[in-house]
């Protein structure tokens, strides 16, 4: 689970308790107890979906082109689609394969709260916009 998991969990659970506040102080008494326990099912939702999800991994082959390993899947052709990007510290990646006939995207958000910095600064993503490495 990345730290932008997390940080979505947090903000649909203060933005539930906040709305709920905002009602209740206009008088929306069933509205106002309604919205926080909607938000509160949606971050439980995103937190159990990212807690059991198991991603896909990204292996560099000897001739520099990129595959996919999945859990119990044979490795397949994957390539870095537009919005792969170094953002300060953190990469953004946006990987795209063919998995069972169909084209999958697979997003993540890596910090150095996710991976150890001295691994993350040692990655090149080659970014598709403009054809150029560039190391974070």
């Amino acid at each position: 689970m990345t730290v932008a998991d997390r940080v979505s969990v947090l903000l649909a659970g203060f933005a539930g308790v906040f709305g709920g506040w905002v009602l209740a102080r206009h008088g929306f008494g069933l509205l106002a107890a309604t919205v926080p326990l909607v938000a509160l099912v949606v971050a439980a939702g995103v937190w159990t979906q990212s807690r059991s999800r198991a991603g896909p991994r990204l292996v560099r082959r000897a001739d520099g082109t990129l595959s996919v390993c999945c859990a119990g899947e044979t490795a397949v052709p994957a390539v870095l689609e537009g919005r792969t990007r170094r953002l300060g510290p953190s990469v953004f990646l946006e990987v795209g394969f063919v998995r069972n006939g169909r084209h999958t995207r697979y997003v993540r958000w890596l910090t150095p709260f996710d991976v150890p910095a001295n691994i993350l600064r040692r990655w090149t993503v080659v970014l598709p916009c403009s054809g150029r490495v560039a190391r974070s």
